[in-house]
């Protein structure tokens, strides 16, 4: 597993700290949101802007930052959205309204989402095969890590340095990555597939990726992946709270047992991933969380719905999410070597979407009870089976046909 994190050039313990510029960005300002609000005079509805539209501008602008990177290649957009994300970093620090500051987290979003996309695709580049699974398994664990971390590194900050100090922390942290991209970051597109994807427009490559099967089937399983996970996310802290009557901080414990579930699956899936190969690795989650939660729903009609069996089911949900987020990713970027990059935003921006769509979702069916977003967790894994099913099974027709 070491050899795996260094040998490369770059290294892929670099692609892993890009990709969590993302997380950390957005994780580490929750603590802060009343500080903000009370020192600019602000309501928590204008601060919460400050989370929505961080999320909405990473989950759009990859459609447009994929393209840019196949385009102008790798390194470049790495190393200026390092620049703008320092920039606007320290020109937040001494911003005095809410507005403005929105729109400073807009542009930290782009920088961040960019740094996402490169990630993503230069795994793709760089590794082949079994070792890209492992490596975007890697990549999935890393994403995890600033779930534990931000926030306590951002109370902490807002604590003792003021909520200022967050954006000094960004800051420093793009600063740090410059520094080490500068170093360690070489282009990992040719030039050749440069001009190829520079010859084609952001449109005619969506349609190109729409239309491969390889990308396509991959791209609705991490949708309906992203979905399930992000339902089942939203409704938990109502029903705790709601249901079993748990503080704020008791939600917060609880829900940061997904992250531990999701790193283990990540580590294994870099294991298993060598023996099963990636789709196979694929239906064997996929198959298996459908059936647990099959049996999970079936018995909370004689079962009462208690916290240890939500908390389970979180669990198991969140294991089996991050293998096939993993390999899904692994796979539907390679679908088109040209066109890595903007497979990276595409996928990207389908799964944000989707989040954000089933989590509407789930938290309007949450007022018919819990059962109901168990139901749309199970339907979304379900039918990611039955796609993964479906693609699987057209070689087989196409060779009996021939």
């Amino acid at each position: 597993m070491r050899s795996i994190l260094v040998r490369t050039r770059p290294p892929l313990w670099l692609l892993m700290l890009l990709a969590t510029a993302s997380p950390v960005s957005l994780l580490l300002f929750i603590p802060a949101l009343p500080s903000i609000a009370h020192a600019l005079g602000a309501g928590l509805g204008e601060v919460q802007w400050l989370i929505t539209a961080f999320l909405l501008s990473v989950g759009s602008m990859q459609l447009l930052i994929g393209p840019l990177a196949d385009r102008l290649g790798r390194r470049a957009i790495v190393l200026v959205s390092l620049v703008c994300l320092a920039a606007i970093s320290l020109f937040a620090m001494t911003v005095e309204d809410i507005r403005l500051m929105i729109a400073c987290r807009v542009i930290q979003a782009v920088c961040s989402a960019a740094l996402s996309v490169v990630s993503r695709a230069a795994v793709q580049d760089v590794f082949d095969g079994v070792e890209a699974g492992q490596a975007m398994s890697l990549i999935t664990l890393s994403l995890q890590v600033p779930a534990f971390a931000a926030p306590v590194i951002g109370g902490l900050l807002v604590q003792h340095l003021g909520w200022r100090s967050l954006f000094g922390f960004m800051a420093a942290s793009a600063i740090a990555l410059f520094g080490l991209a500068c170093v360690y970051l070489r282009e990992t597109k040719s030039a050749e597939l440069r001009e190829d994807a520079a010859a084609g427009r952001a449109f005619e490559a969506y349609g190109r990726l729409i239309a491969n099967p390889q990308f396509s089937r991959n791209a609705a399983i991490l949708a309906l992946c992203a979905g399930a996970s992000m339902t089942f996310l939203t409704v938990l802290p109502s029903a705790l709270s709601d249901l079993f009557g748990k503080s704020a901080d008791e939600v917060g414990l609880y829900a940061s047992a997904s992250s531990v579930a999701s790193i283990l699956g990540a580590l294994i899936a870099a294991r298993l991933v060598v023996r099963l190969g990636m789709t196979k690795l694929m239906a064997v989650s996929l198959a298996g969380v459908s059936a647990y939660l099959a049996a999970y729903v079936s018995l909370l009609a004689i079962v009462p719905l208690t916290v240890i069996n939500l908390l389970l089911a979180l669990l198991v949900v969140s294991f089996c999410q991050s293998i096939v987020v993993s390999m899904g990713f692994a796979e539907a970027l390679s679908a088109d070597d040209r066109l890595r990059g903007t497979a990276s935003g595409f996928a990207g921006a389908l799964a944000s979407i989707a989040s954000a769509s089933f989590a509407a979702l789930g938290a309007m069916s949450y007022a018919a009870g819990p059962v109901r977003p168990l139901l749309i967790v199970f339907a979304c894994f379900v039918l990611a089976l039955v796609v993964l099913a479906v693609h699987a099974a057209r070689p087989h027709r196409d060779r009996d046909a021939n």
